[in-house]
């Protein structure tokens, strides 16, 4: 259905909607983000992964030096 708008010169308008609405349908079948996102996400989620380990790691390292210490006292 054409839209008539009664301001421009005859078609400025139409032409202008439809640049409008094949740049809007370009921008939603372009998906070249996509994978930055994604490894982005996989790298967060190796980084909690990691952290977390270390972590209990830590805690378990911590208490056989503390043990180890008081054997020598």
């Amino acid at each position: 259905m054409p839209l008539h708008l009664p301001c421009g010169p005859e078609g400025t308008i139409e032409r202008k909607l439809r640049s409008l609405k094949g740049a809007l349908a370009r921008f939603v079948r372009d998906d070249s983000g996509a994978t930055a996102i994604e490894y982005g996400l996989i790298a967060a989620l190796i980084s909690v992964t990691a952290i977390a380990t270390l972590k209990g790691a830590g805690t378990k390292l911590n208490g056989k030096f503390v043990a180890a210490s008081n054997g020598l006292n």
